[in-house]
C-alpha cells in the first residue's frame, strides 16, 4: 500500500508540474470551496460586510438551476457562493440549498492539469473515479469559462470533486475580486480514514477529522480579519 501511495503521488506531482499559470503550484491544490446560500444578493452583502470584499456575479448554471457569486483567494483558489436561480425549476443541485440559515460550506474541488492521468491515479489510490464530464457556464460579461469534471464513485462522505479547467478559459481565481486568502480547511467525516488516505495521496493541505456527520469547515483571512464558514459558535 505505501508504495502505492508514493506511486500515486509522484505521478500527480509530475503532472501537475506541468501546470498552466492559473495553477502555478507544483502539487495538487485546492481549486475551489463552495458555500450554499438560500439566496444569492443577500449573501453577497453578508459577505461584503464579513470579509471587507464584495463577491462578483459569476453567472447561472444551465440546467441545475443554480447561479453564483466569486470571491479570489489567491494562488489558484477561489470561494464559490451558489445559491437556486429564481424562478428556475426545483432540481437536486438547487433543492437543499433553499432550507440553508446560513452561508454553509457544501462542496470542495480539487484542480487537476489533465484528468484522464489523475483518473489513474485515483485508482493506484484504490479509489473509483467517475468519467470526466465537459461542462461550462457563460459569464455575465459575455465570455464562456469551460471545464471538465469527475467524482468518485465510492460512497465517500466528504470526498472533493476534480476540476480540469480548458486551457485558455480565464480561472476565477485571477478574474474575480481578491483580498483574502484560505487559511484551513477541515472535513469531519464518518469516512475520514478513506479521506484522509485521498487527501494524503494528493499532497493535499486539508484537515480530516471522524465524526458521525459529514462536514465542511472553511477559516479565511481577509480584510477585515478571520471568517469561519459555518459561523463560530
Amino acid at each position: 500500500m505505501r508504495n502505492s501511495l508514493n506511486a500515486a503521488l509522484l505521478l500527480v506531482a509530475t503532472l501537475t508540474g506541468c501546470a498552466s499559470s492559473a495553477h502555478p503550484n507544483s502539487a495538487a491544490q485546492i481549486d475551489h470551496v463552495v458555500i450554499g446560500v438560500p439566496n444569492l444578493e443577500s449573501a453577497v452583502t453578508e459577505i461584503e460586510r464579513l470579509t471587507g470584499v464584495r463577491p462578483v456575479l459569476g453567472g447561472s448554471h444551465p440546467g441545475r438551476g443554480t447561479h453564483n457569486a466569486l470571491l479570489s483567494l489567491g494562488h489558484g483558489g477561489y470561494l464559490e457562493l451558489i445559491a437556486p436561480q429564481p424562478g428556475a425549476k426545483k432540481t437536486t443541485d438547487n433543492a437543499d440549498l433553499i432550507s440553508l440559515k446560513e452561508p454553509t460550506p457544501v462542496d470542495w474541488a480539487v484542480a487537476t492539469v489533465a484528468a484522464e492521468p489523475v483518473v489513474a491515479s485515483l485508482r493506484a489510490l484504490h479509489f473509483d473515479p467517475g468519467a470526466p464530464e465537459a461542462g461550462s457556464r457563460k459569464t455575465p460579461s459575455g465570455g464562456l469559462l469551460q471545464w471538465r469534471t469527475f467524482g468518485l464513485n465510492d460512497a465517500l462522505m466528504g470526498a472533493p470533486f476534480f476540476i480540469e479547467w480548458k486551457s485558455g478559459s480565464p480561472h476565477p481565481s485571477t478574474t474575480s475580486p481578491s483580498g483574502c486568502s484560505l487559511v484551513a480547511l477541515r472535513i469531519a467525516s464518518p469516512d475520514a480514514a478513506a479521506l484522509q488516505r485521498l487527501v494524503a495521496g494528493l499532497g493535499l493541505d486539508v484537515g480530516v477529522s471522524l465524526a458521525p456527520v459529514s462536514r465542511i469547515t472553511v477559516q479565511l483571512q481577509c480584510p477585515r480579519g478571520r471568517v469561519d464558514f459555518p459561523y463560530a459558535a
